[in-house]
């Protein structure tokens, strides 16, 4: 998704969240992946690090996960740890 996407969704006062993958696993590291999941992008360190810049710089949310973004999100989204605009706003005034 690019920053103008996301610029847009929260234009719609939604809160997107940009999740990175992290270190790689133990596991992973031993064996290749067998999986091919075509909705992520795969980026090198420095784009990474200019994309957290851009991010920073229009006020986007982004956590970089300890290890993979897709068990992050699942985490998150299991916990129920969605950002409302509210929820923000309360967080902000703080």
């Amino acid at each position: 998704m690019t920053v103008l996407r996301l610029i847009y969704l929260r234009n719609k006062h939604l809160v997107p969240i940009s999740v990175f993958d992290g270190l790689t696993p133990p596991a992973k590291k031993r064996r290749p992946s067998a999986t091919n999941n075509n909705n992520m992008l795969k980026l090198r360190p420095e784009h990474r690090s200019s994309l957290i810049i851009c991010l920073i710089e229009h006020e986007i949310d982004y956590i970089v996960a300890p290890f993979e973004a897709d068990l992050q999100i699942a985490i998150m989204d299991k916990l129920g740890l969605k950002t409302t605009e509210e929820q923000r706003n309360r967080k902000d005034s703080t």
